[in-house]
């Protein structure tokens, strides 16, 4: 990233300071200052040395597409992106098993590795983003919804949590035997929690933000997230709808490419919160691209001596880096 910024910053005094290459019919020939392909061979080749697939393959079309008759770079290109797929499927198809036997961390770590192969392969981001909010249990004998409550968030007093998600009345202690329980992946306490004195008007925004979640309501559980934390900010089941329904939006926004208003949301959510890295991972792949190609614009336009134009692109590179 700093060469990167070098590489601008230099090309941006260049501009400035009136230095302008002759117009050429390749755009960055052979032998030129400004040829950069040596360096994008040796990062290709050191990207293939880590196993950084995907890196390497822009490394490779990058010189491609400066010089399109390097056989090298053709060549590399096309093993590479067979290699990437397979080990995409590969992958995906390892995190499908575990899915199935209900081991969803292991599942979701594949999963994400099947996207540093391939960054478009769906089935792994939707299994990412499958069950995410949901924990499934399985009630054996002898368990309560306190001791249940206790065992995943060491806070017996989020039994009220398991009965609502169920469907069960708010003072159930005993659950049948074999039934499969379903409920949110809340923060684990490292002390026990003691139940909190709560009011009238707290209890019932509680209920109402389970109901909105419980029903996919985003939108609506961050505003009433947000008013009760406004109340009381230690609130924890509070601040984990909140952060784990802006992690819902922004994965749908990052689906469906809107990568700007996914950036904004993701800022809103607490760090290190689970499935917050992934999503990172997939902005900052973004991010990157579009730096990579607002610098290949900006020279372009700086070989066409328009410099303003150059400068302008430059600009937005060093502003996504």
């Amino acid at each position: 990233m700093r060469h990167f910024f070098c590489v601008i910053s230099g090309l941006m005094l260049l501009a400035v300071s009136g230095c302008v290459a002759d117009r050429v019919n390749s755009l960055l020939p052979e032998g030129t200052a400004l040829d950069i392909t040596p360096e994008y061979r040796e990062r290709a080749l050191s990207f293939e040395e880590q196993d950084n697939v995907q890196q390497a393959l822009f490394s490779w079309q990058v010189i491609r597409a400066l010089h399109p008759a390097d056989k090298e770079a053709q060549a590399k290109i096309a093993s590479l992106q067979a290699l990437a797929q397979q080990k995409s499927v590969d992958h995906y198809e390892k995190a499908r098993v575990l899915a199935d036997k209900g081991e969803w961390e292991s599942a979701r770590h594949q999963a994400v590795i099947s996207l540093r192969y391939d960054p478009n392969r769906s089935n792994a981001f939707a299994l990412i983003n499958t069950d995410r909010d949901m924990i499934q249990h399985r009630v054996k004998s002898g368990e309560t919804l306190a001791t249940i409550a206790e065992k995943y968030f060491n806070d017996p007093a989020r039994a009220t949590v398991i009965a609502y998600f169920n469907d069960l009345p708010g003072e159930t202690v005993q659950v049948k035997t074999g039934i499969l329980l379903e409920f949110p992946h809340l923060p684990i306490s490292k002390d026990v929690v003691r139940p909190q004195a709560t009011t009238p008007e707290m209890d019932a925004l509680l209920a109402e933000i389970r109901k909105e979640f419980k029903q996919k309501k985003y939108d609506k559980v961050i505003v009433f997230a947000e008013k009760i934390l406004k109340q009381n900010p230690s609130e924890q089941e509070a601040q984990f709808l909140l952060n784990e329904s802006s992690l819902a939006i922004g994965n749908e926004f990052l689906g469906k490419g809107e990568y700007s208003k996914a950036e904004d949301i993701l800022a809103q959510i607490t760090e290190g919160f689970p499935g917050l890295n992934e999503a990172l991972v997939k902005l900052g792949q973004w991010k990157r691209e579009q730096a990579e190609e607002h610098y290949r614009q900006g020279v372009r336009y700086y070989l066409n001596e328009d410099l303003s134009g150059a400068i302008k692109e430059w600009k937005l590179a060093l502003e996504l880096y």
